[in-house]
């Protein structure tokens, strides 16, 4: 475009341009004629007007020459580059900013989903804490009998325990309805104190929920006291009063010695397994009494005769045959 713009200068086209009012200095300028002038204006390009527009005598030399065309051209140049660099430092402004705006919407995007992540396990955690909570609670109580028979005096073991088992607090306590009739302990031993009826509540310590015992205290049967001769008389005739008792009844047997059952006395326990034995004896300068409950097996206890001996019947440590010394 310069050097095409160089050419119309050269050719008059420049000077007919500042002839015609464009340029404030006045230069000397010619052309060929006024037709040619014209028609040489109608062909200039924008940027040819543009540069026109701002060309001075700026050498001084008297005249618009293709050296006021390059001068000109240098200040144009500088200014657009001047405004490319602008351009292009608003561009970088602009992305500069529109990054920042996308790492900001990406930040808020990880923390709402950082916040998201956070409220789900922090409902997963209560949720599971609520579930751990209903596992510990108490829902229930349960008793190993619900219903006893006793006598004044007898005693009874009673176990009681909480639902379900992964319950937390397991703590049962017991009471009774009558302390007359029936008492219970802390670890539920009950004992009939007299003839009556009554109920052993077990309750929880957690929620409060209850089970109960019924619990009968029943007249104690009758003791038949008998003095029998020793030996086979003396088993014979203890075998026939346990076969002959009332039932559930307690046999008060009066013995000369300490002496031994014989399979007439042992068949007669086997029979009448409802029968209890109330045995007295001397033994060292001593009288024993020694309780063999209903229902004991003597069986177990006999020796190669055949027979069961009071003293090795004594020494049984099983908690069940009582040997006491009253005098």
């Amino acid at each position: 475009m310069l050097d095409t713009l160089k050419m119309r200068v050269m050719c008059g086209v420049t000077a007919a341009a500042v002839a015609i009012g464009s340029l404030a200095c006045p230069v000397m300028v010619w052309a060929d004629d006024d037709d040619d002038i014209l028609e040489d204006l109608l062909d200039l390009s924008d940027e040819e007007i543009i540069i026109l527009d701002r060309l001075t005598d700026s050498d001084m030399d008297g005249d618009i020459d293709e050296d006021d065309v390059d001068a000109i051209s240098t200040l144009i140049t500088v200014s657009s580059l001047a405004e490319a660099d602008r351009r292009y430092e608003a561009e970088r402004e602009a992305q500069r900013r529109a990054e920042e705006a996308a790492q900001a919407a990406l930040a808020a995007q990880r923390s709402a989903e950082q916040r998201a992540a956070q409220a789900e396990a922090a409902l997963a955690a209560q949720r599971k804490a609520e579930e751990e909570a209903r596992k510990a609670r108490v829902t229930g109580v349960w008793v190993s009998s619900t219903d006893v028979t006793l006598t004044p005096g007898q005693t009874y073991q009673i176990t009681a325990g909480v639902k379900p088992d992964s319950a937390r607090n397991r703590g049962v306590r017991f009471s009774t309805s009558d302390w007359n009739v029936a008492s219970v302990d802390g670890s539920g031993v009950i004992r009939g104190n007299r003839v009556g009826s009554c109920y052993i509540t077990a309750t929880t310590d957690d929620g409060g929920y209850t089970a109960r015992t019924y619990v009968r205290v029943n007249p104690a049967p009758a003791v038949a006291a008998q003095t029998i001769a020793q030996d086979s008389n003396w088993t014979g005739a203890a075998a026939n009063l346990i076969l002959t008792a009332a039932p559930g009844a307690v046999i008060n047997l009066m013995a000369p010695k300490a002496m031994s059952f014989d399979m007439a006395m042992i068949n007669a326990m086997v029979m009448r397994p409802d029968v209890g034995l109330l045995i007295a004896y001397p033994y060292n300068g001593h009288v024993y009494t020694m309780a063999v409950p209903a229902g004991y097996n003597l069986v177990s206890k006999m020796d190669k005769n055949g027979k069961v001996s009071f003293l090795s019947l004594a020494a049984v440590k099983d908690g069940k045959i009582k040997v006491t010394m009253v005098q």
